[in-house]
């Protein structure tokens, strides 16, 4: 799985990157190898966002947690 990592007004962490791509290695039974997930950080005042995209063959699933 391809995975692309964004932080808006936030710069991202090795450590945070690595344990992104270890917890999204665990969905690669579920989709192809050629499937890809974006992951969006963004920070305003005291609330922090990520939210995950996959998209694999017109397949698509996102999740956000606050």
């Amino acid at each position: 799985m391809k995975v692309t990592m964004t932080g808006r007004r936030v710069t991202l962490k090795p450590s945070f990157e690595e344990r992104v791509e270890k917890r999204l290695k665990k969905l690669d039974r579920f989709f192809d190898t050629e499937a890809e997930a974006q992951v969006t950080v963004t920070v305003e005042k005291d609330r922090q966002t990520v939210e995950v995209t996959v998209q694999d063959e017109g397949f698509q699933v996102r999740a956000e947690k606050s």
